[in-house]
C-alpha cells in the first residue's frame, strides 16, 4: 500500500503515518522517524525550516516563533535521550500529579535539582549533554524500576518521589513522602519496599521514620510536625491519626476523652472553608466532643504552647497524665 501524503505546504509533504506519530508524541519527531516513514533526507532537510529544532534531529512541528510547551519538551528529551530514556525527577513528578509544571520554575526546585532554569529533566543509559531546554542524567543499569506503559516513558512514582526526597532538605522529605501518600500515587509499603531497595539514598533514616508515620495515619506536612514536634517530645497520650468522626475525619482525636484537634494548613480554609470548619466544630460539639484549632504558626512556631494547651483540655476532660518538658520548652511554661 502506498503511504499518503497532506500537504505542509505547497511543495512540501509529510506522509499522513507521521502526522499521527507526531500528535501521539507532542507533536515532536526525530529525523530517524521521518526518514523511516518515508520522507527522503532532501525532504527533511528543506521542511525542518518551518519546524522547531529541538535537538540533534528532534523537530516540534511547528513554526519556530512560539516557546515549546513542558509537554512537547518532555517528548524532545525523552526521544532524544535513546533507547531506555524517560522523565525523571521532577519532570517526571508533574507527569505523575505529584507536582505541579510551575514548580519547576520556582528557585528552590531549581536548587533542589541542581538546575540554572526550568529544563526538562531525562534520565538515561546513555551519555548525553544538555541542551535545548533539556538537562539529561545518566542512570545506572538497575538503579530504578523499569517505566510502566506510560507515555511519554517516566519513572514509576515510587522512585520518583524517593527521587526528590533524597535530592532536597529534609523538610521536602515530609513533603514529597507525605503529597505522593496522600494524593494516593502510591502506598506507604510500596515506597517502603523501593527504599529497601535502595539503600544508599540520601535521607535514608528521615525517610524511614516518617514512613512509619505516614503508615501510622498522618498524612500532611502539617500532621507530621505536630506528632514530631507536639506530641511525641511532651509524651501527651497517643492519638488517632485521620480519626472518624460521623461523616468527618478529624486529624487528631482523643476518642476516650472527646478531645478533637484540627490542623489547618495554609489551602482550604479561607471563606467557604472556615464556614465548614465553624459547622463542623459545632456539630462536634453537640456530640459532646470538644475541638482545638492549630495553623503552620502555631505548631511550627510555638509547638510547647499547643502542647500545653491540648493537655489543658485533656486533663479537664479526664486524663490524669503529667506533660513532660522537652529541651525547647522555656521555664515554667507547662505548669498544667
Amino acid at each position: 500500500m502506498r503511504a499518503r501524503f497532506v500537504p505542509v505546504s505547497p511543495h512540501r509533504y509529510v506522509p499522513v503515518v507521521a502526522q499521527e506519530l507526531a500528535a501521539h508524541q507532542g507533536g515532536v519527531l526525530t529525523r530517524a522517524q521521518l526518514i523511516g516513514l518515508g520522507l527522503s533526507s532532501s525532504a527533511v532537510n528543506r521542511a525542518q525550516r518551518r519546524w522547531t529544532r529541538l535537538g540533534s534531529g528532534v523537530y516540534w512541528l511547528a513554526p519556530p516563533l512560539q516557546r515549546p510547551p513542558f509537554h512537547v519538551r518532555v517528548w524532545a528529551g525523552v526521544l532524544q535521550g535513546g533507547d531506555g530514556a524517560r522523565a525523571g525527577f521532577g519532570t517526571a513528578a508533574v507527569l505523575q500529579g505529584l507536582a505541579h509544571v510551575d514548580e519547576i520554575s520556582s528557585t528552590w526546585w531549581r536548587s533542589t535539582l541542581g538546575l540554572a532554569d526550568d529544563r526538562v529533566c531525562i534520565i538515561t543509559p546513555h551519555d548525553r549533554r544538555p541542551g535545548g531546554g533539556i538537562a539529561f542524567v545518566r542512570e545506572l543499569p538497575g538503579e530504578r524500576l523499569p517505566s510502566r506503559a506510560a507515555e511519554p516513558a517516566r519513572t514509576q512514582v515510587e522512585d520518583t518521589a524517593l527521587d526528590l526526597a533524597a535530592r532536597g532538605s529534609r523538610v521536602q522529605v515530609v513533603t514529597w513522602i507525605t503529597r505522593a501518600v496522600q494524593r494516593r500515587l502510591t502506598t506507604t509499603q510500596r515506597l517502603a519496599q523501593r527504599l529497601a531497595e535502595r539503600p544508599h539514598l540520601r535521607h535514608r533514616r528521615v525517610m524511614l521514620d516518617l514512613l512509619t508515620e505516614v503508615a501510622d495515619g498522618a498524612t500532611s506536612p502539617l500532621e507530621i510536625n505536630a506528632v514530631r514536634a507536639v506530641l511525641r517530645p511532651h509524651r501527651l497520650p497517643t492519638p488517632e491519626l485521620q480519626m472518624q468522626v460521623g461523616p468527618a475525619l478529624i486529624d487528631v482525636g482523643y476518642r476516650q476523652y472527646g478531645v478533637l484537634i484540627e490542623l489547618d494548613g495554609q489551602l482550604g480554609h479561607l471563606e467557604g472553608g472556615r464556614h465548614r470548619d465553624r459547622r463542623r466544630d459545632n456539630r462536634h460539639v453537640l456530640l459532646g466532643a470538644r475541638t482545638l484549632r492549630f495553623g503552620w504558626e502555631d505548631v511550627v512556631g510555638d509547638p510547647c504552647g499547643v502542647a500545653h494547651q491540648i493537655a489543658v483540655l485533656l486533663r479537664a476532660q479526664g486524663w490524669r497524665g503529667e506533660l513532660t518538658r522537652c529541651p525547647r520548652c522555656p521555664p515554667q511554661a507547662l505548669g498544667v
